[in-house]
């Protein structure tokens, strides 16, 4: 400041492999074609022209817009409350139960090659009344079995 505080801006990085100065958040959200030009934006290098600017830059409406869309969106993926949260959750539950059936298939094919028995019989179709140890063993195992039924 020009009093000789400091403030943190926390809205504000730098990259050093640029060399720049940079808006995280305006960087981030950021729709305005004239703000997309913005130095906040493309980044500051040049550091002595910096100070003047970036007091009327934090109080414009653009930055501020950015600035809550920034918080909101860290507010929202702290507590799990993004767009995309439920799709995840979904995933999860999805990856739980897969996980489960490859278990039981293993245990499968562990017990039959442990019992040294053929895992397939002379026709697999659905009409045929023997399809072979691996099939007929997954469909007894899924009578009994909520995850492979």
């Amino acid at each position: 400041m020009l009093n000789g505080e400091k403030v943190l801006r926390s809205w504000m990085v730098y990259v050093p492999v640029h060399g720049k100065l940079y808006c995280y958040c305006c960087r981030l959200f950021t729709s305005d074609v004239t703000s997309i030009t913005s130095k906040f934006v493309t980044g500051f290098q040049i550091w002595w022209k910096l100070n003047p600017k970036v007091h009327n830059y934090e109080i414009s409406d653009e930055h501020l817009s950015c600035l809550e869309n920034w918080k909101t969106m860290a507010a929202g993926l702290r507590v799990n409350k993004t767009i995309d949260a439920e799709i995840i959750v979904s995933m999860e539950i999805q990856k739980k139960r897969w996980k489960e059936i490859l278990y039981r298939l293993l245990d499968i094919t562990l017990f039959l090659a442990k019992q040294n028995l053929a895992f397939r019989g002379h026709r697999e179709n659905e009409l045929s009344s023997n399809r072979g140890n691996f099939l007929e063993m997954v469909e007894l195992m899924a009578k009994y079995d909520p995850v492979l039924k």
